[in-house]
């Protein structure tokens, strides 16, 4: 069943939304949705809790960080390769830039906590999240996949077992960026995997 453009395209046990006369499946921007959804709640919870000493200052050097994006964005479809699928490869590429919401206050000129969702904490209630809502293990491979690809461009200097260990952890580099980086095209293909067969 297909209709307008901006409406529900059913084909088959797919469903998928026409936005101009690009398709995306549903499970996508479902995807995307409890992606920015879990991100933005875990950092307001942990606004007022995380420790003095790991509060970043306001981001004064806007430009460098919009350049970090564009090469975040571009690992993370690289990692995503794998799946030969450009919609898949471009998830990847923006759910990595939307790892760094955390990053949100610091860019709108507040002191505020610096990368809580740089953590297996994050990373563990996303992918909870996505088994209940989209309940497709090829998003949440891709989900995975954008979040290492983010480590391997931080590389060093964050959280990662925040709250067991709440101090930000030193990581060999650049050692450990190799090391995120093929954890990250591991998720990559795996998500092919899931897919392999499927229209």
């Amino acid at each position: 069943m297909k209709l307008v453009r901006g409406m529900a395209v059913r084909r088959g046990r797919e469903r998928e939304l026409r936005v101009m006369s690009i398709s995306i499946p549903r499970d996508m921007v479902w995807t995307l949705i409890v992606f920015i959804a879990v991100n933005l709640t875990l950092y307001l919870i942990l606004l007022p809790l995380f420790p003095e000493g790991l509060l970043d200052q306001p981001y004064t050097f806007k430009v460098a960080f919009a350049v970090d994006m564009v090469l975040n964005f571009s690992v993370g479809v690289c990692v995503l390769l794998p799946t030969r699928r450009p919609a898949f490869m471009a998830l990847g590429g923006l759910l990595t830039v939307l790892v760094d919401l955390d990053h949100s206050l610091s860019l709108l000129g507040f002191t505020a906590p610096s990368r809580p969702n740089h953590s297996l904490l994050f990373l563990t209630l996303l992918i909870i999240a996505l088994l209940l809502t989209v309940r497709k293990l090829e998003y949440v491979f891709t989900a995975c996949a954008a979040f290492f690809a983010q480590l391997t461009m931080d590389i060093t200097n964050f959280p990662l077992l925040y709250p067991l260990i709440p101090a930000r952890m030193e990581f060999p580099n650049p050692t450990m960026s190799l090391v995120w980086f093929t954890i990250a095209l591991t998720f990559g293909f795996l998500a092919a995997i899931k897919m392999k067969g499927r229209p």
